[in-house]
């Protein structure tokens, strides 16, 4: 449970740490090239719209704007810490998700032409939901001993909760 967690996150002495190789570098460097170059655009075509439609390039500025950041604090050694194993955890990636995902379902709900009052309900609800997918999503990483699996279908059973507070958002 909880104290498996924990275990699973404290650190240990290690010698050394298993960092991801070149491969996972190469992604790392691609990511951060792409976010970076759409953060360039969104900025461009959000200073060259008309400013009814400025609103939905500010969201997506914003959105690549942090991914940009998480991987290039990945990418110059920030970011991440020694789980048990002495295995290389991205810590990055959690907090770009839990910035971005209330932004990216306001962007959708600006797309959709939805009131403010139900873009901030599906903000709220899904804030529960979506801290349950990220905590499982880490827990699934960092779990040892089979415990892998549980936390995997705990975030299936959170994504597919997050899914169906969208829907009833859409249909409601």
């Amino acid at each position: 449970g909880a104290t498996a967690a924990a275990k699973a996150l404290a650190p240990t002495a290690c010698t050394t740490i298993e960092e991801i190789g070149s491969t996972g570098i190469g992604g790392l460097i691609l990511g951060f090239l792409a976010l970076t170059a759409t953060t360039i655009l969104m900025i461009a075509k959000a200073a060259n719209t008309d400013p009814e439609r400025r609103k939905y390039y500010f969201c997506n500025t914003f959105i690549c704007g942090i991914a940009t950041f998480a991987y290039f604090a990945m990418l110059s050694g920030q970011g991440w810490t020694a789980i048990s194993g002495c295995r290389q955890f991205f810590y990055a990636h959690y907090v770009d998700w839990l910035l971005t995902t209330p932004l990216i379902i306001l962007n959708l709900g600006l797309i959709a032409g939805q009131d403010f009052v139900t873009i901030a309900a599906v903000c709220g609800a899904d804030g529960k939901s979506g801290l349950a997918v990220v905590c499982c999503t880490l827990l699934y990483t960092v779990g040892r001993d089979g415990q892998e699996c549980c936390w995997f279908e705990g975030g299936c059973v959170a994504r597919r909760n997050r899914a169906l507070i969208c829907g009833r958002a859409e249909t409601g």
